[in-house]
């Protein structure tokens, strides 16, 4: 069956996003152009690995494997605090004179890595790794968390035909590590060809996103390590290594406080009660209970405070503890609020949006929340992000300060976000249109209001029109990357977690399945995934993400879903089948309390259409939900995406002595449909 959530109707949209490349400060590259640059590494394996000061790119100084390698960075350690933090690790391999490969044997060529310790590495050491690897039928990349000592470990592998990889050529292996909302590891992978020079790129040959459990530990160590491995125990493994490098992200372009427009307990059950006003408020307490009755919080954050065009990168919800019970766990259920307190708040429908790790007086409680969630609402131009927050352990329960508490701080909302902007869109809506001349007339001349000083002179000036006139209309290729999911490794789309989620080690993937049932398979999303720790009446799973560029007007967002029991037991949970669409859930069939036997397939559609979108960057997602552990063999499939324009239209560049006024109404509303199969 279908459920609305978070509204439903006719909604304003308000907000266009705009999302390029994100800026980075590069916290280290080694170039191995002395001996001495090995000495800033911790080095296991030997003997001691041979410099050269002409076998590396271009002719430069390089390092040679004379055996097995691992290469420690040791001077500097990085973090995966919170949900959008992201570590990037990368080094230059070249290949020898590459020969077949022995059946029931691998070979490892080189590896990059994060670990715990100045001396850690992988096997030896709790490390998150990636290694290049020839096998007897295909060249591959193994990547994932493994505990100290190896054994049993969630990885992945991304494999290529054999011959992907060539002899005597320098290859970039590089892997940004990431922590999600949901506290998984992301990974995002990509193996670049650099030819024999190693001084330009080929191309991507290998490439991959997933997302994995953290297994190790990452995100609770403040002290991470990267590292290289190489193999060079004959010319048919590695001949040199070259320009290791970690860089970081270079940090949001603005951050904000919020403060509540209201904070509230309430108290569910047959009789239920809301307070507002008081100087603490409880989370937690016994159900039922007429003398310690349990009790929750209810918190709204208004969102007019940010940019138009801001981009999401974290956010966190930060409380002052000042009473427990133990330590109990705290769930977060995000809702569109509207900035009044009133007990439909303690029942509006929502989404599960944090579990916290178990919190006790008397200190800051700091709780990352789903940034994909908050980011859907601040899209959707909701006024106001509601909060209710339960104890998933009572009767254990909390005590924090509220905001009309004098001795101490209230509830905080901060948040982390960027705003990209376009060359010649001067008024930040993601393109380079008719507005934006607007903003270069009324400015021309300024040396003050600088929006539209597109070359950066500090004036507006001629030369500014002239940025704009050439960026005009030059909007990226409209429309959605790897709609069947027929380019290797996810292409063009971004994993993503829910909160409180467990992802199958391949999971999101790539699969052939007949998810539309037209009797032929084809390569589709797969993902197998439900909760973490059971928590009743909640979901949990993910899905994957991807921004793309909307020129305007009306649009139909459609994916062919698909959920298959692979195991001989049947099953009531088959999972829920979201699809989003600026920052708006367009459709959705929840499966959940269905019947699927072993082996059997229930395939659907989702459909939706999103009215009079102005132009700009929009997310599309596709959530795949589940209310169970995931401990059944249950997949859910995603295939067919399409988002189709129904109206679009386009205009010349004005001259600044002809233009002409014009303006856009922004509006959605949703029809749906549903078919069986």
């Amino acid at each position: 069956m279908r459920h609305a959530w978070w509204g439903v109707g006719t909604w304003q949209v308000g907000l266009i996003l705009a999302i390029f490349s994100a800026s980075s400060a590069t916290a280290v590259v080694v170039e191995f152009d002395t001996p001495s640059d090995l000495s800033q590494f911790n080095i296991a394996g030997g003997p001691t690995p041979f410099w050269s000061g002409s076998s590396g790119i271009s002719g430069g100084g390089a390092f040679t494997p004379t055996s097995s390698h691992d290469l420690t960075y040791a001077a500097e350690s990085f973090a995966l605090a919170e949900a959008s933090d992201t570590i990037y690790v990368s080094s230059f391999f070249k290949t020898g004179q590459l020969e077949p490969i022995a059946s029931g044997t691998f070979s490892p060529l080189g590896e990059v890595y994060l670990t715990k310790s100045p001396t850690g590495r992988p096997f030896g050491d709790d490390s998150a790794f990636a290694e290049i690897r020839r096998y007897v039928d295909s060249d591959s990349i193994s990547a994932g968390p493994l505990q100290q000592g190896g054994g049993s470990y969630p990885g992945f592998s991304l494999d290529y035909p054999v011959g992907t990889l060539k002899s005597e050529r320098w290859y970039k292996l590089g892997v940004e590590y990431g922590l999600t909302s949901g506290n998984q590891l992301s990974w995002d992978i990509q193996l670049e060809d650099f030819g024999a020079d190693g001084d330009a790129s080929v191309g991507v040959v290998m490439e991959g996103n997933r997302v994995t459990s953290d297994t190790i530990g990452l995100r609770f160590d403040s002290s991470l390590y990267a590292g290289l491995g190489a193999n060079g125990y004959d010319n048919d493994h590695l001949t040199a290594v070259d320009r290791f490098e970690v860089s970081v992200p270079a940090g949001p372009a603005g951050s904000t406080s919020i403060g509540p427009t209201f904070d509230a307990t309430y108290t569910p059950g047959d009789t239920k009660i809301l307070s507002d006003g008081e100087t603490s408020l409880l989370i937690g307490g016994t159900p039922g209970s007429s003398s310690f009755p349990e009790e929750q919080t209810l918190i709204e954050f208004p969102l007019g405070t940010l940019p138009t065009n801001a981009r999401i990168e974290s956010v966190r919800l930060r409380l002052d503890a000042t009473s427990s019970s133990g330590s109990p766990r705290i769930a977060v259920t995000g809702y569109e609020g509207d900035g009044l307190a009133s007990l439909s708040d303690g029942e509006a429908a929502g989404s599960l949006i944090a579990l916290s790790v178990p919190e006790s007086c008397c200190d800051e409680v700091v709780i990352p929340l789903d940034l994909q969630r908050v980011q859907a609402m601040v899209t959707s131009g909701a006024s106001h992000l509601g909060l209710r927050m339960r104890s998933v352990d009572t009767p254990l329960y909390l005590g924090v300060r509220s905001d009309e508490s004098s001795f101490g701080a209230g509830p905080l909302l901060e948040i982390d976000f960027s705003s990209p902007t376009l060359k010649g869109d001067y008024n930040g809506d993601g393109w380079a249109n008719a507005a934006d001349f607007t903003v270069w007339r009324d400015t021309l001349h300024s040396r003050e209001d600088l929006r539209a000083d597109g070359d950066g002179d500090g004036q507006v000036d001629e030369d500014d029109y002239e940025v704009w006139r050439e960026n005009y209309s030059q909007a990226p290729t409209p429309g959605v990357v790897n709609e069947g999911f027929e380019l290797s490794g996810l292409t063009g789309w971004t994993p993503t977690a829910t909160a409180n989620s467990d992802l199958y080690f391949d999971s999101p993937g790539r699969r052939s399945f007949d998810t539309d049932g037209d009797g032929s398979s084809s390569y589709a999303m797969a993902i197998r995934a439900g909760q973490d720790d059971y928590l009743d009446d909640e979901v949990a799973g993910g899905g994957v993400l991807q921004t793309i560029f909307l020129v305007g007007g009306d649009y139909e967002a459609t994916a062919d879903i698909a959920s298959f029991n692979n195991s001989g037991f049947g099953n009531t949970a088959p999972g829920r089948f979201e699809l989003w669409l600026a920052g708006h859930m367009v459709d959705v069939v929840d499966m959940n309390g269905v019947t699927i036997s072993g082996g059997e397939t229930i395939r659907d559609s989702l459909s939706g259409v999103v009215t009079s979108l102005a132009p700009g960057w929009y997310d599309l997602e596709l959530r795949y939900l589940r209310p169970a552990v995931n401990t059944s063999s249950i997949y859910g499939y995603f295939d067919n995406i399409a988002v189709t324009p129904i109206a679009a239209e386009g205009v010349s560049a004005p001259e600044p002595s002809t233009f002409i006024m014009t303006g856009l109404v922004a509006a959605m509303n949703l029809p749906r449909t549903r078919r069986r199969r």
